[in-house]
C-alpha cells in the first residue's frame, strides 16, 4: 500500500484556480437566481401604531395601573370583531389581519398590519388604533350610563321613601 499524500494550502489553491471558470459560472447563476426570485416576489410592508392602555374607574375617573389580565383584555379588544367593523368602515375595505404585541411589561402595545401597499399598511394600523379608542370610549360610556341609571333608580327609591315619610308626618 502506498502512503496517502497530504494536501497543503497551495494544493487547494491550485485546484480552485483550475476550476475557476466552473466556480465563476456557479456564482453568477446563484446571484442571477437570487435577483430573479427577489424581483418576482411580492413585496410586503408593515404599518405600525402604538397604543397606551389605561384603566378608568367609574367612581373617581382616576388612572390606575393595569393587571396582566386587563392588558390581555385590551389586546383582545383591538383584535375583536367590534374593532374590525369600525376599521372596515374607516378603510371602506375588508380589514386586514392585525397583530398586537405588548411592549415588555409596559401598558404600551404595538399594533401591526402587513400589506402589499405601504400607505394602506400605515392607514390600516392607524385605523385599528383609532377603532380601539372608539370602542373603548363606547364601552366606558355604556358602563358609566349603566352606573348612572342604577344610581338614579336608588335616588328615586330613596325619594319615594322620603315622600312617604313626609306624608306620614303631615
Amino acid at each position: 500500500m502506498e502512503p496517502q499524500e497530504e494536501f497543503g494550502l497551495v494544493d487547494y489553491a491550485r485546484i480552485l484556480w483550475r476550476r475557476k471558470v466552473t466556480i465563476l459560472i456557479v456564482m453568477v447563476i446563484a446571484v442571477a437566481a437570487t435577483v430573479g426570485v427577489d424581483a418576482v416576489r411580492t413585496k410586503k410592508y408593515s404599518g405600525t401604531a402604538r397604543l397606551l392602555f389605561v384603566s378608568q374607574t367609574y367612581s373617581t375617573g382616576a388612572v390606575t395601573p393595569l393587571s396582566p389580565t386587563d392588558i390581555a383584555t385590551d389586546i383582545g379588544l383591538v383584535q375583536s370583531s367590534t374593532v374590525q367593523s369600525i376599521v372596515a368602515k374607516s378603510l371602506r375595505a375588508v380589514p386586514p389581519n392585525v397583530s398586537v404585541e405588548e411592549q415588555g411589561t409596559t401598558e404600551i402595545a404595538t399594533v401591526s398590519v402587513t400589506s402589499t401597499s405601504p400607505a394602506f399598511a400605515a392607514k390600516a394600523a392607524n385605523a385599528y388604533a383609532n377603532g380601539y379608542i372608539q370602542a373603548s370610549q363606547q364601552r366606558f360610556l355604556a358602563g358609566s350610563q349603566a352606573a348612572e341609571k342604577q344610581l338614579q333608580s336608588q335616588i328615586d327609591a330613596l325619594q319615594n321613601q322620603i315622600n312617604g315619610l313626609q306624608n306620614q308626618i303631615n
